[in-house]
């Protein structure tokens, strides 16, 4: 089984899958290509299936916790701006292990309502979930932050925000994300972009190749960009197609 990728980092972790967790043998498809065939329902039944023990305390992902972050985001994703589902993600709460409780704070930062402020405050208050406070604390401040961005409608920084990034367009589909990974290529050429610049190209190659939904995307937005963009842009699409 050959899982998809995103950065040079995630590629690596991502080259051994017969030590994968079972979510991720079993989903890698799914959280990949949502966009395709989008299930809304889904985002529930994949939360419920993270948090068995087996797989959200399985220590691959304690050596990988950046790779269980992205899945956490993704499903956050799903839900994003279904009050629905993010009741339902906030009732997965209470039976969770610890570790299944940070993996629905860390869901609900993608997702989370003022509805889940109240919730939150009202864990906060419940000296049994005393072992995520921190969390807790954490997550109310993202959610009050009136100027809080998700990382596609921000400036990316780091190779870390290129990975969230894809993991926004495997479930939307849509060019926002793509767009913020183009930002990054059209940085200039020096020592201080190279590393993040080159992770961008690198992953905006290998998803050409593997989505024909982003070429679509990305095409469809070209003439938005600068000419030189618009070259890069042509360059990477052939590139993809070679690798074919």
């Amino acid at each position: 089984m050959q899982l998809p990728v995103t950065t040079i980092l995630l590629a690596t972790l991502l080259l051994q899958p017969t030590e994968l967790p079972q979510f991720l043998k079993q989903h890698e498809k799914v959280i990949t290509y949502y966009y395709k065939s989008p299930q809304p329902e889904l985002g529930p039944v994949l939360l419920k299936e993270l948090l068995e023990k087996k797989n959200v305390e399985d220590p691959w992902f304690t050596d990988h916790e950046h790779v269980l972050h992205l899945v956490c985001a993704q499903l956050g994703d799903i839900a994003a701006g279904k009050p629905k589902l993010v009741r339902k993600y906030e009732a997965a709460f209470s039976n969770a292990s610890r570790s299944g409780r940070v993996v629905v704070l860390d869901a609900l930062q993608n997702c989370g309502d003022r509805t889940t402020l109240k919730q939150i405050a009202a864990w906060l208050a419940d000296p049994q979930y005393d072992d995520v406070r921190p969390e807790l604390q954490a997550l109310s401040r993202w959610l009050s932050d009136p100027n809080h961005k998700h990382v596609r409608d921000r400036t990316a920084q780091t190779p870390d925000d290129l990975d969230f990034l894809w993991a926004n367009f495997f479930i939307t589909g849509d060019y926002a994300p793509a767009s913020r990974i183009l930002d990054v290529i059209e940085l200039p050429d020096n020592n201080a972009n190279r590393v993040l610049k080159g992770a961008a190209v690198w992953s905006m190659r290998s998803n050409l190749h593997q989505h024909p939904k982003l070429v679509e995307v990305v095409q469809r937005h070209a003439k938005e960009r600068s000419a030189e963009s618009q070259k890069q842009i042509g360059q990477l699409i052939k590139a993809s197609a070679r690798a074919e």
